[in-house]
């Protein structure tokens, strides 16, 4: 899940032919080539996907949308308990994680446990 929370002006898209879809769904963090690599350069999978398919353009080009910009956005795309204002990364699995290394491409804002998702802001 990804949720825009920042005007969608802030941001541009970008789409890209994966590879491989396996692993990947909306809010995953790949890079511009959109493989999954932990540490590196990521980017935000715009595509809607409902964790059991890719919406209809996905099966038409072979295509999944990046975003990138500065923007606010909600995932549950996410590992462990960032604190707010912890760096995160993209790590093994294309989630956003506070104890990673590497790029550093969004700093946690806040946290909901209860809700599982996590609110960030990109750099």
């Amino acid at each position: 899940m990804l949720k825009l929370l920042s005007d969608i002006n802030n941001i541009s898209r970008f789409d890209v032919e994966p590879a491989s879809l396996s692993g990947l769904t909306q809010g995953s963090w790949v890079k511009f080539d959109g493989a999954i690599a932990a540490g590196a350069a990521s980017y935000a999978v715009w595509t809607e996907h409902d964790n059991s398919e890719w919406s209809y353009d996905v099966d038409a080009t072979g295509q999944i949308t990046l975003m990138y910009g500065n923007y606010r956005a909600l995932t549950d795309q996410f590992v462990g308990t960032p604190a707010v204002g912890a760096a995160l990364y993209a790590d093994t699995d294309g989630k956003l994680d506070g104890g990673g290394s590497g790029v550093v491409v969004a700093y946690a804002v806040a946290h909901d446990a209860a809700a599982g998702t996590l609110e960030f802001v990109t750099v």
